[in-house]
């Protein structure tokens, strides 16, 4: 039996909680190629990138997540996390500045 997107978007998830973000960002990208409109999948990468301040990508997936998920209250949860994304972004932007100063 072959894996499946989930199979391997699951794999993420705890490759993420021990913050083995390497093989967890590998293992959403599989899940993607294997599913092009896996929104849960993008979701993931999207957290993944959230933990490591590559907030342009982040709210790129969570746009995904978006566009694809089916459930209105997981499209709620994502479009919260995009909002947190941006305004992670603002704030680093700021502190950059700041520190230039």
């Amino acid at each position: 039996m072959e894996p499946t997107a989930d199979n391997y978007d699951s794999r993420g998830e705890i490759y993420m909680k021990i913050k083995n973000y390497d093989n967890a960002l590998k293992d959403f990208e599989k899940a993607i190629k294997l599913n092009r409109k896996a929104a849960s999948a993008y979701g993931s990468r999207a957290d993944l990138y959230m933990a490591q301040k590559k907030y342009d990508k982040a709210i790129a997936d969570y746009d995904r997540a978006i566009k694809f998920e089916d459930w209105a209250s997981l499209r709620a949860y994502y479009l919260d996390d995009k909002q947190a994304a941006i305004k992670a972004k603002d704030a680093d932007k700021k502190l950059k500045r700041n520190s230039k100063t």
